[in-house]
């Protein structure tokens, strides 16, 4: 009887191991973001005190409701509304009154989200706040 018992409770817990979804990149963009790294020949053009002001005030949240706002960015705060392409390797971002506009998913992780703009050859990190 006691053997029945542990493989009901070992195949018990299989089943809710096997039943945990990793997250997905709906769910690991939802968080405040702050810059800490730039690459590329665009970035390297910025004085190097520019990207020091960014590294300690830029920051993006995105929220569970597809809003995203950016503060500190060299232009104030800015609102609007953000969703991935279908294969979730382009984030498409709208601010409020304006045009679309997208960057390449690089990397995203619990710890760390870089994009790259397709426009301009720089590409960016950030760490959660």
């Amino acid at each position: 009887m006691k053997l029945n018992g542990l493989l009901i409770t070992v195949a018990l817990f299989l089943i809710t191991a096997n039943g945990c979804k990793s997250k997905t990149a709906d769910d690991l963009i939802v968080n405040k973001w702050h810059l800490y790294e730039m690459k590329g020949k665009d970035a390297e053009s910025i004085p190097d005190s520019v990207k020091t002001k960014m590294y300690n005030e830029a920051s993006i949240e995105f929220t569970k409701d597809g809003k995203y706002q950016t503060n500190g960015m060299g232009e104030g705060t800015k609102k609007g509304t953000y969703h991935f392409s279908v294969d979730k390797k382009t984030l498409i971002t709208t601010e409020d009154g304006g045009m679309p506009d997208s960057v390449s998913v690089i990397e995203l992780t619990e710890t760390k989200m870089t994009v790259k703009d397709g426009k301009a050859d720089v590409q960016v990190s950030f760490k959660p706040h």
